[in-house]
């Protein structure tokens, strides 16, 4: 970041420096983790949509000659 350049790093980021492997590992990691989360999060939304969904579904039985929507 052009700020950095300017008023140098934090002393926390002063001491840690990686090296391209690792901070590509790192980058990774964190990427498969925010996945993960965000398919966890899906998985909920999704079964609390069925839920509600299944909750107004009603079973319908059609015979022939039944006028219907198409």
């Amino acid at each position: 970041m052009p700020l950095d350049l300017l008023l140098d790093l934090p002393e926390h980021e002063r001491t840690q420096t990686l090296s391209v492997n690792d901070f590509v590992r790192q980058t990774q990691e964190r990427t498969a983790d925010a996945y993960a989360l965000a398919r966890e999060h899906l998985r909920v939304a999704t079964e609390r949509r069925k839920a509600s969904y299944d909750i107004k579904a009603k079973d319908v039985e059609f015979h022939v000659g039944d006028w219907v929507w198409y």
